[in-house]
């Protein structure tokens, strides 16, 4: 996929940057280091369709070659296993009935680029044959706990009008801000988060309090979501003999309006005997990180890296364009 204009280059930072010297594709524009810093390139342009493998000196450093042949330049840019591997492992492998229709993995990970390696096809219409409708990824969006972003305490317990205001602060992203409390005499605090409507979140973090070189932690805890604060609530975390300041929990993609904390238990070194709570952040999904302007695919079979080079349907004796980037649109529709 090129940036559509010929001479005009887009980086990593979304920028685009138009270049009148061109020689062999090796030209400066994305800056790698310094304070113009944009990450390097991300998308080349039609007249230089073609972002090779190996690095090609520039005026900026070294960058990724944008030709109209990658010959010279250690072929086509690809995404190396040890850069798609984390630990040098897949994140997921399945063979013959294991292989699903639909595959799901919730992890964090840091990587640069997603490899799907199929090593047989299945035969269909008297060929081998593999295709995907849609490969969505997503990351951590905007912290939606936020009064900012609109949620607000639906109650606390104990609960009392000033508890809940104070509780506010611990929904507002400042670590500078704390809601420290009383809990019951059987230790329970509980704080619920109405987001105003239903969201897609990605993880939740709760942060306990530090005051004056004091901690407010609990050891003894559970997080929970649902549509309906009284009635449709589910666990999706429970901690017992917990001793950090601070936990991170992955929820995947999980739609829900409210969300829960439930202490049960305070330290006994606990200043006053106070729970104490910095943040309660909120993660929603991000966008799909497959449909950003930045994202590139590239496919191993010939016919597949041209979105102009129609292949039959063979049920409807329809012809579609079944590029790699058909798989990243965010349309079930198309395919590649």
């Amino acid at each position: 996929e090129t940036t559509g204009f010929e001479n005009r280059m887009q980086c990593n930072d979304l920028s685009f940057v138009d270049v009148t010297d061109i020689e062999a594709g090796g030209w400066a524009g994305c800056i790698l280091s310094g304070d113009d810093y944009k990450g390097g390139r991300a998308k080349c342009p039609p007249n230089f369709p073609l972002m090779c493998n190996d690095p090609c000196p520039t005026s900026a450093g070294e960058d990724w070659c944008c030709a109209t042949s990658c010959d010279d330049y250690g072929g086509l840019r690809d995404c190396p296993p040890e850069q798609a591997m984390p630990a040098g492992v897949p994140i997921v492998e399945a063979m013959g009935d294991a292989v699903e229709d639909l595959i799901e993995q919730t992890s964090m990970w840091q990587m640069q680029c997603l490899r799907v390696q199929m090593d047989r096809n299945g035969m269909a219409y008297g060929q081998q044959i593999s295709g995907i409708e849609e490969i969505e990824a997503f990351g951590e969006g905007d912290n939606i706990a936020s009064r900012y972003f609109g949620s607000e305490v639906e109650y606390t317990l104990p609960s009392g009008q000033t508890n809940e205001i104070q509780a506010s602060y611990a929904l507002d992203g400042n670590p500078d801000t704390n809601w420290l409390v009383t809990p019951q005499a059987n230790g329970l605090v509980i704080l619920a988060v109405d987001l105003g409507e239903v969201k897609t979140l990605m993880s939740l973090e709760v942060i306990f309090a530090t005051v004056d070189g004091f901690q407010y932690k609990s050891s003894k805890f559970d997080l929970s979501i649902g549509n309906n604060i009284w009635t449709s609530m589910t666990e999706v975390d429970s901690v017992i003999g917990f001793t950090q300041m601070s936990r991170k929990v992955l929820l995947g993609l999980r739609s829900a309006r409210y969300v829960k904390l439930t202490v049960e238990k305070v330290y006994s070194t606990n200043p006053g005997g106070l729970f104490g709570l910095q943040d309660l952040r909120i993660l929603a999904a991000s966008d799909n990180l497959g449909t950003r302007n930045s994202t590139t695919s590239y496919a191993t079979s010939s016919w597949t890296t041209d979105p102009e080079d129609p292949i039959a349907d063979w049920a409807s004796g329809d012809f579609y364009p079944h590029a790699p980037s058909m798989a990243l649109d965010d349309n079930l529709e198309t395919w590649w």
